[in-house]
């Protein structure tokens, strides 16, 4: 309890004035603001960018399988699958 009452006591704003603190937390809040910005544009700018630079830059070949190489769904075995399912379950009831 003496802790806080000696914060409180020796805490004022004086000391951040006196050290030019408030220009310094200004100074750093528009850096930051300004590195947002130029982060929003280049992201924003980044579509048109992509069409200039095509021609150099290949298409990657994707690691997923292309939707005609994926197996295709056989439906006779869903249906026994589920039959089978409904089967147990009824005779566990």
């Amino acid at each position: 309890m003496n802790i806080r009452l000696y914060i409180l006591a020796t805490f004022n704003l004086d000391a951040i004035g006196e050290a030019n603190g408030i220009s310094i937390a200004v100074m750093g809040m528009l850096i930051v603001f300004c590195a947002l910005g130029l982060i929003f544009i280049f992201i924003g700018c980044l579509p048109r960018l992509m069409v200039y630079l095509e021609p150099w830059l290949p298409e990657m070949e994707s690691h997923a399988p292309a939707p005609e190489e994926s197996l295709p769904l056989d439906r006779d075995k869903i249906i026994v699958a589920i039959a089978t399912a409904l089967k147990q379950r009824q005779r566990h009831n």
